[in-house]
């Protein structure tokens, strides 16, 4: 029997009790906003959260995925970036990516998952795989321009709304709380610069029964509907004394066509602590190659061209160092690792060596630790002409406020700034008149003299440096 509204869940048993999910279900989706928060003092597994949080976050869920808006993000590291809209009457999201540069990068992502539950038909659950495809007479002559998903169907459609193709699965998309991160798991594109399009699309599904665990997978599809391959994460990795591996949830999928060669970037999280991959996929063949272990949830993955080289991000949290996570590397290394203390169990033993050439670890706001939040993700990642903005969401699953630091965009990529969006001052506001806080945001301590941030390199080990500061954006 579920406790009355107003009470207190002391222990993630409880919390999956009263859900009714299991336990590993409730810390992923801990990790994506559900509303825990530590017990302070304790570490990660000392945990509470509070019933009418709980139901609060998961109304808002259940409405979004009736109906809620979502936004899509298309970036590319000369076109700068652009915001399409969502046609949520007909699930539609557009999807195309020319290969008019030489060196583009696309990132398919919603910018705010919890919000883009209005696309809850956006994954696929294909348990055993198989596929009905069906075509129209002008299937293989019209351009690919939305990819529609409906119940149980992936539909390519042409720039006035008609069907292409579509890819029939054994089982209905999966709804709700169990969409992946991105929420936006599909791509079309130009993969092999020879004119005609390709779909790539990133799949989770969960069982009927409550102990079931996701499935996760990625198919590739040619232009006129066809599966090319498929691929399964199946990795497993050892942190310490114990491993984890699959079942892996798809967080973020990430496009790169650089120099005549294209590569999709795809970010899996383990269900046990969140530790986090970044996997390299061959279009050509869907062979996979690992790119960069976490300790931590890992949830975007984007990519820079600098004068000197270009460059893999990554960002989530860091469960070590307690704070959020960004890792950079050269994109010519084969693999790294998150830099972690030897000899205890967040340090990968399975790992090949290898190291980013950059590392941060953000610390907690001053919000997010007052609400004793779970964690403090890098949310969002944003590459411009004026360098790197990392986002960070400070109370992740119970308001939009964030953090924002701002890297140099090319090597040394040193923090240059540390601001705080309206949705953060808005809350400081409010608090500070409830007397959670004793001082005024005009005088806030850590904006004006923002908390060290530190920082990992290969020569220098772990050093911590201060940050000039601004209020708002």
């Amino acid at each position: 029997m579920k406790p009355a509204q107003g009470s207190r869940l002391d222990s993630w048993k409880e919390i999956a009790n009263y859900v009714g999910r299991n336990e590993r279900t409730v810390m992923r989706w801990a990790d994506r906003g559900l509303p825990v928060h530590r017990v302070p003092g304790g570490n990660r597994r000392t945990v509470f959260a509070l019933t009418a949080e709980i139901d609060a976050w998961m109304l808002g869920q259940e409405n979004a995925s009736n109906g809620g808006e979502g936004q899509q993000e298309e970036r590319s590291s000369e076109g700068g970036a652009s915001r399409v809209g969502l046609n949520e009457n007909q699930n539609q999201i557009p999807r195309s990516v020319g290969n008019d540069s030489r060196e583009a990068t696309s990132h398919f992502r919603l910018t705010n998952w919890m919000i883009a539950w209005g696309l809850a038909a956006i994954i696929i659950a294909t348990g055993a795989g198989a596929l009905r495809l069906t075509q129209t007479a002008r299937g293989s002559a019209a351009r690919i321009d939305s990819i529609a998903l409906n119940v149980d169907k992936l539909e390519a459609k042409d720039e006035e709304g008609r069907t292409l193709w579509s890819q029939s699965y054994d089982r209905p998309f999966v709804r709700g709380l169990d969409l992946p991160i991105s929420a936006q798991p599909t791509m079309v594109a130009d993969f092999f610069r020879d004119g005609r399009q390709e779909v790539v699309a990133s799949v989770e599904t969960k069982g009927p029964n409550r102990d079931d665990a996701d499935f996760s997978e990625v198919d590739f599809f040619s232009g006129d509907g066809h599966r090319l391959w498929r691929y399964v994460p199946e990795m497993t990795v050892r942190f310490g004394e114990y491993q984890v591996g699959p079942p892996w949830s798809l967080a973020d999928m990430h496009l790169v066509q650089s120099g005549g060669r294209n590569s999709v970037y795809v970010v899996e999280q383990a269900h046990t602590w969140g530790n986090s991959v970044v996997e390299e996929l061959d279009p050509k063949t869907g062979k996979n190659r690992l790119r960069f272990v976490n300790t931590g949830a890992l949830y975007v993955v984007d990519y820079t061209k600098t004068e000197n080289g270009s460059f893999l991000i990554a960002g989530g949290f860091n469960n070590e160092w307690d704070g959020a996570g960004l890792a950079i590397w050269d994109a010519k290394k084969p693999f790294v690792a998150s830099p972690q203390t030897h000899g205890t169990r967040h340090e990968c033993k399975s790992c090949a060596a290898g190291a980013p050439d950059y590392y941060f670890v953000f610390p907690r706001s001053e919000l997010n630790r007052l609400s004793h939040s779970y964690n403090l993700p890098v949310y969002e990642l944003d590459v411009t002409g004026e360098g790197i903005e990392v986002f960070l969401r400070d109370r992740l699953g119970l308001g939009r406020e964030s953090t924002v630091y701002l890297l140099a965009g090319s090597p040394p990529f040193r923090v240059k700034s540390m601001r705080v969006e309206t949705e953060y001052l808005r809350l400081h506001k409010q608090w500070s008149d409830e007397g959670k806080l004793s001082h005024r945001y005009e005088d806030c301590p850590e904006l004006l003299h923002p908390l060290p941030v530190k920082v990992w390199t290969p020569t220098g080990g772990w050093t911590e440096i201060q940050v000039p500061g601004t209020k708002a954006n």
